[in-house]
Protein backbone atom coordinates (compact mmCIF):
# COMPACT_ATOMS: atom_id res chain seq x y z
CA UNK A 1 0.00 0.00 0.00
CA UNK A 2 2.75 2.39 0.71
CA UNK A 3 3.85 2.05 -3.37
CA UNK A 4 0.66 2.96 -3.68
CA UNK A 5 0.66 5.97 -1.94
CA UNK A 6 4.12 6.92 -3.60
CA UNK A 7 2.70 6.63 -6.98
CA UNK A 8 -0.47 8.64 -5.87
CA UNK A 9 1.72 11.37 -5.29
CA UNK A 10 3.48 11.32 -8.53
CA UNK A 11 0.95 10.94 -10.62
CA UNK A 12 -0.83 13.90 -8.84
CA UNK A 13 2.53 16.06 -9.49
CA UNK A 14 2.94 15.15 -12.92
CA UNK A 15 -0.35 15.69 -14.09
CA UNK A 16 -0.79 19.14 -12.17
CA UNK A 17 2.31 19.80 -14.11
CA UNK A 18 0.86 19.00 -17.29
CA UNK A 19 -2.23 20.68 -16.63
CA UNK A 20 -0.09 23.97 -15.14
CA UNK A 21 -1.32 24.27 -11.93
CA UNK A 22 0.38 26.76 -10.05
CA UNK A 23 2.50 26.37 -6.51
CA UNK A 24 -0.41 27.03 -4.05
CA UNK A 25 -2.82 24.54 -5.87
CA UNK A 26 -0.26 21.88 -6.28
CA UNK A 27 0.30 22.24 -2.33
CA UNK A 28 -2.89 21.62 -1.62
CA UNK A 29 -3.60 19.08 -3.50
CA UNK A 30 -0.51 17.16 -2.45
CA UNK A 31 -1.77 17.51 0.87
CA UNK A 32 -5.18 16.62 0.12
CA UNK A 33 -3.81 13.19 -1.41
CA UNK A 34 -1.89 12.41 1.88
CA UNK A 35 -4.55 13.25 4.26
CA UNK A 36 -6.69 11.22 1.63
CA UNK A 37 -4.30 8.31 2.38
CA UNK A 38 -4.27 8.74 5.73
CA UNK A 39 -7.92 8.38 6.43
CA UNK A 40 -9.00 6.03 3.88
CA UNK A 41 -6.54 3.44 3.52
CA UNK A 42 -4.28 0.79 5.61
CA UNK A 43 -1.37 2.78 5.23
CA UNK A 44 1.26 2.80 8.26
CA UNK A 45 0.82 6.24 10.68
CA UNK A 46 4.76 6.41 10.35
CA UNK A 47 4.80 6.04 6.43
CA UNK A 48 1.81 9.12 6.60
CA UNK A 49 4.76 11.26 9.30
CA UNK A 50 7.85 10.88 7.14
CA UNK A 51 5.94 11.74 3.82
CA UNK A 52 4.35 14.51 5.08
CA UNK A 53 7.62 15.66 6.56
CA UNK A 54 9.25 15.42 3.94
CA UNK A 55 6.60 17.22 1.79
CA UNK A 56 6.61 20.08 4.19
CA UNK A 57 10.71 20.26 3.80
CA UNK A 58 10.25 21.00 0.33
CA UNK A 59 6.86 22.45 -0.27
CA UNK A 60 6.96 25.58 2.59
CA UNK A 61 10.44 27.18 1.09
CA UNK A 62 8.88 26.97 -2.23
CA UNK A 63 5.87 28.68 -1.64
CA UNK A 64 7.52 31.50 -0.09
CA UNK A 65 9.29 33.90 -2.79
CA UNK A 66 11.91 35.41 -0.62
CA UNK A 67 13.10 31.43 0.75
CA UNK A 68 12.62 30.10 -2.72
CA UNK A 69 14.90 32.71 -4.25
CA UNK A 70 17.25 32.88 -1.54
CA UNK A 71 17.67 28.93 -1.20
CA UNK A 72 16.23 27.65 -4.80
CA UNK A 73 16.59 30.19 -7.64
CA UNK A 74 20.07 31.97 -6.67
CA UNK A 75 22.69 29.18 -6.53
CA UNK A 76 20.96 27.66 -9.16
CA UNK A 77 21.34 30.93 -11.19
CA UNK A 78 25.00 31.47 -10.23
CA UNK A 79 26.04 27.92 -11.31
CA UNK A 80 23.98 28.38 -14.42
CA UNK A 81 25.73 31.74 -15.36
CA UNK A 82 29.10 29.72 -14.70
CA UNK A 83 27.79 26.84 -17.49
CA UNK A 84 26.39 29.74 -20.08
CA UNK A 85 29.21 30.76 -23.04
CA UNK A 86 29.55 34.90 -23.54
CA UNK A 87 27.79 36.40 -26.29
CA UNK A 88 28.96 37.56 -29.28
CA UNK A 89 29.21 41.28 -30.50
CA UNK A 90 26.79 40.19 -33.34
CA UNK A 91 24.75 37.95 -30.83
CA UNK A 92 24.14 40.72 -28.39
CA UNK A 93 23.06 43.24 -31.44
CA UNK A 94 20.47 41.02 -32.61
CA UNK A 95 19.08 40.43 -29.04
CA UNK A 96 19.18 44.00 -28.59
CA UNK A 97 17.41 44.32 -31.41
CA UNK A 98 14.33 42.59 -30.44
CA UNK A 99 12.63 42.87 -34.14
CA UNK A 100 12.04 40.00 -36.24
CA UNK A 101 11.25 42.55 -38.97
CA UNK A 102 7.77 42.19 -41.66
CA UNK A 103 8.67 38.21 -41.79
CA UNK A 104 7.09 37.79 -37.91
CA UNK A 105 4.46 40.57 -38.91
CA UNK A 106 3.51 38.22 -41.91
CA UNK A 107 3.66 34.76 -39.78
CA UNK A 108 1.70 36.52 -37.02
CA UNK A 109 -1.04 37.43 -39.44
CA UNK A 110 -0.86 40.76 -39.28
CA UNK A 111 1.30 42.01 -41.72
CA UNK A 112 1.40 45.60 -42.70
CA UNK A 113 1.54 45.85 -46.30
CA UNK A 114 2.72 49.30 -47.12
CA UNK A 115 6.11 47.96 -45.26
CA UNK A 116 5.67 44.78 -47.88
CA UNK A 117 5.42 47.38 -50.97
CA UNK A 118 8.94 48.94 -49.67
CA UNK A 119 10.58 45.27 -49.07
CA UNK A 120 9.67 44.65 -52.67
CA UNK A 121 10.92 47.83 -54.46
CA UNK A 122 14.53 47.29 -52.37
CA UNK A 123 14.84 43.50 -53.58
CA UNK A 124 13.58 44.82 -57.32
CA UNK A 125 16.64 46.83 -57.23
CA UNK A 126 19.04 44.21 -56.09
CA UNK A 127 17.95 42.51 -58.94
CA UNK A 128 18.45 45.09 -61.28
CA UNK A 129 21.74 45.90 -60.11
CA UNK A 130 23.03 42.41 -60.91
CA UNK A 131 21.41 42.28 -64.15
CA UNK A 132 23.87 45.21 -64.94
CA UNK A 133 26.44 43.42 -62.80
CA UNK A 134 29.29 42.44 -65.12
CA UNK A 135 29.89 38.89 -63.31
CA UNK A 136 26.35 37.75 -63.87
CA UNK A 137 27.46 35.53 -66.57
CA UNK A 138 29.73 33.74 -64.56
CA UNK A 139 27.15 33.17 -61.82
CA UNK A 140 24.98 32.29 -64.34
CA UNK A 141 26.95 30.01 -66.14
CA UNK A 142 27.52 28.24 -62.68
CA UNK A 143 24.41 27.07 -62.30
CA UNK A 144 23.31 23.35 -63.10
CA UNK A 145 22.01 23.08 -66.80
CA UNK A 146 18.60 21.35 -65.35
CA UNK A 147 18.25 24.53 -63.00
CA UNK A 148 19.37 27.22 -65.41
CA UNK A 149 16.74 30.39 -64.80
CA UNK A 150 17.35 33.73 -66.77
CA UNK A 151 16.00 36.55 -63.69
CA UNK A 152 18.00 39.35 -66.40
Amino acid sequence: MFWILIFGLLGFSVTAAYRGINLLNWTIGMALVLVGFAVFTNVSMLAIVVLSLLFAVVAVPLNFKSLRRQWLSAPFLAVYRKMLPTLSDTEKVALEAGTVGWEGELFAGNPNWDIAGTILATAEQGRAGFCRWPGRRVVQNAQPLGKLTRTC
